[in-house]
């Protein structure tokens, strides 16, 4: 996979920076885990601090578009983005709290 960033964008009143990148891939598309790794290294951001919003493919191509936003902090990441967004990549899971044995009655 091959990822070049297009253009980049700073939205300070959210607090984060918009990347748009084309990726050059073979077989299947990549997930959005590798998007995520790939683009943290070209852009040098933590990879918690990325939330991948859209990847666009053509089919039989090998190539694809995707569009993300990358934060300045983890508190501006949760304020502005929808849990499920930040959540869909493997990182920033939310831990579930283990289920209490209710009393015997």
């Amino acid at each position: 996979m091959k990822l070049a960033i297009t253009e980049r964008k700073e939205e300070v009143l959210l607090g984060r920076e918009k990347i748009t990148t084309d990726i050059a891939f073979e077989g299947a598309v990549p997930s959005r885990k590798n998007i995520t790794d790939e683009l943290a290294k070209k852009a040098q951001v933590d990879p918690q601090l990325i939330v991948l919003s859209k990847v666009t493919s053509s089919f039989g191509e090998g190539k694809a578009g995707a569009i993300a936003y990358a934060y300045q902090s983890k508190d501006k990441l949760e304020k502005v983005e929808e849990k499920r967004k930040f959540t869909r990549t493997g990182y920033n899971q939310v831990k579930k709290e283990e289920a209490k044995p209710e009393a015997a009655k």
